[in-house]
């Protein structure tokens, strides 16, 4: 008797404690979809991780109500017969696992289709930054060397450092963000004499700038398809395991559920 009960115990705990979960997860679903924007590709590479990352939980509560379910089919076996002639929630929980397991399978393709597109959109930005920051370098090449060859460069560049180091020695009270800007500004116009010094100097430092920024360039670029790589393999094969997991589970159920048939005994002449 003990036995009996602790079994009927043992199966309402995983039943209520498989429906929780599955309506728990659809709950997080829900709130993860919201606001809803079908539509944009970051919205949906979003939505689609966290869908697929969270795609186990309705399913071990799918398997813990159909356990709940077959401790009950094993201590109460007239109770499920009769039960067969009305609505059997199984039939609902198994339909729901056939139809989530179709819907992760198309998540596959959507998600590799978002992942390229955000992985092109990458590229294109990095692209722009690259052509922006040398069009920077040139200009500011072009800068350097237009004073450079101005006449009296050299006095006025002297000038210049003479005056930051006349601020600095007259005791003027700096903050800290102050005396950091006059510092950099006199390492600059150290640099520009020496450039003055010797032009070759200046043509080393733009093929210098210009070599680091392809080597960043490079490395940002090979760092985003590693993403994408990375990104798109895991939630498509996650998905896609889900997919077959919810499927073998959906269909196999059903055709259970829908084959079974009840037995007649053979009538006695």
């Amino acid at each position: 008797m003990n036995s009996l009960v602790n079994t009927r115990y043992t199966s309402l705990i995983l039943k209520v404690t498989g429906i929780i979960f599955i309506i728990s997860s659809f709950v997080d679903f829900i709130t993860l979809a919201i606001p809803v924007k079908l539509f944009q590709s970051t919205w949906q590479l979003q939505f689609v991780s966290s869908v697929v990352d969270r795609g186990v939980v309705p399913l071990l509560g799918l398997i813990l109500f159909l356990l709940g379910s077959w401790l009950d089919s094993t201590i109460e076996p007239t109770v499920i017969k009769k039960k067969k002639k009305s609505f059997d929630f199984r039939m609902l929980l198994f339909t729901l696992a056939a139809i989530m397991g179709v819907g992760y399978l198309l998540l596959v393709p959507i998600h590799i289709r978002n992942v390229n597109q955000a992985r092109r959109m990458a590229l294109i930005n990095i692209n722009r930054q690259a052509e922006q920051s040398d069009v920077q370098i040139q200009t500011q090449y072009n800068q350097i060397k237009q004073l450079i060859n101005t006449p009296n460069a050299a006095e006025e560049l002297q000038k210049q450092i003479a005056q930051i180091d006349q601020i600095f020695n007259s005791g003027q009270e700096l903050s800290g963000e102050q005396r950091l800007q006059l510092e950099q500004q006199k390492q600059r116009l150290t640099n520009f004499q020496g450039f003055i010094d010797n032009p070759e100097l200046l043509e080393q430092e733009l093929a210098k700038l210009q070599t680091q920024l392809d080597t960043d360039k490079l490395a940002r670029i090979t760092q985003t398809n590693l993403e994408a790589v990375k990104q798109s393999t895991r939630i498509s094969l996650n998905s896609l395991f889900l997919a077959i997991a919810y499927s073998v589970l959906g269909w196999f159920g059903l055709k259970n559920l829908l084959g079974a048939k009840p037995k007649t005994r053979p009538s006695v002449q």
